[in-house]
């Protein structure tokens, strides 16, 4: 018997539906539908996925040669924010070659896709936006001065932050109530 068929794809599973945030490891694993041998000699596969309006290139990171399954996987960087989920993209060689025993090149194309649209990324830290700052108020030295801080998203306030002011000259630390 001579094997002319060349390996597919039959799934394509990746993390669940859920929020990741900095250093959360996203695993997406390439399911192929016979045994693979992948020869990396002259380079290791990636998997393209788009983070935001970002293209990743997420690393191969196991090959389970007898069950034809490759993992690919990202570790969420500092600034990372995809809000509408990721998407899977495509399988680059970089050099490697992917192939069942016979030396049938693998068919690449990615097939039933898991649900990425429901992987969101959110490793961008909040930002100021502004700082509403009382208008031409006088007040006694044991008065009360309000001040508001806007972010770009909602905040979780945890601790007791402080605001430092310049007074006249006088630096002076707020605290928050």
């Amino acid at each position: 018997d001579v094997d002319g068929v060349a390996p597919e794809v039959d799934a394509v599973t990746g993390p669940a539906a859920a929020t990741y945030t900095e250093s959360a490891v996203l695993n997406i694993s390439v399911d192929f539908d016979e045994r693979l041998e992948v020869d990396e000699t002259l380079g290791s596969p990636t998997l393209d996925v788009e983070i935001g309006s970002d293209n990743i290139e997420f690393l191969l990171t196991n090959v389970n040669v007898s069950s034809g399954i490759l993992r690919f996987s990202y570790t969420v960087a500092d600034g990372d924010l995809d809000t509408d989920g990721i998407t899977v993209g495509a399988i680059n060689l970089n050099g490697s070659v992917i192939s069942d025993e016979a030396g049938n090149a693998a068919v690449l194309t990615l097939n039933n896709v898991f649900a990425d649209n429901n992987v969101l990324i959110d490793a961008a830290k909040p930002v100021i936006t502004s700082v509403g700052a009382p208008n031409n108020v006088y007040t006694s030295p044991s008065g009360a001065l309000s001040f508001q801080i806007f972010f770009d998203e909602v905040v979780t306030i945890t601790g007791t932050p402080q605001l430092t002011i310049d007074v006249g000259g006088d630096i002076i630390t707020l605290d928050y109530t």
